[in-house]
């Protein structure tokens, strides 16, 4: 009775951390790009500003905006979640917006319903 238990116990410790082994995993790529991902952008976007590449920096940057979660809300539906969500977007890439001569005109976005 008492080596069943032990059994069944190591089972459930190891499935509990074959399911951390795989969170952790999951998670490995938002941590990578959490370290790198801001920079390299930047430093990308300069590169092409420099070197008056204005279309591939304009690429780099709709690019790593579609990457960003608040892009969708910018769009949806929902007043609220549209405002803040587009505060955030237009103040987080304002530099780079500016620099390209780009503007968003959400006017005529919530024209069409």
């Amino acid at each position: 009775m008492e080596i069943q238990t032990i059994i069944i116990i190591g089972a459930i410790i190891q499935l509990i951390t074959l399911i951390c082994f795989f969170v952790l995993c999951a998670n490995v790529s938002k941590i990578s790009k959490s370290i790198s991902g801001k920079n390299t952008f930047d430093s990308m976007f300069k590169m092409y500003l420099s070197l008056g590449e204005t279309e591939k920096a304009k690429k780099l940057l709709l690019n790593e905006m579609k990457n960003d979660d608040c892009l969708q809300q910018c769009f949806c539906e929902t007043d609220g979640l549209k405002a803040g969500a587009r505060a955030k977007l237009t103040g987080e890439y304002a530099k780079y917006i500016k620099v390209l001569g780009m503007d968003f005109n959400f006017g005529e976005v919530d024209k069409i319903k």
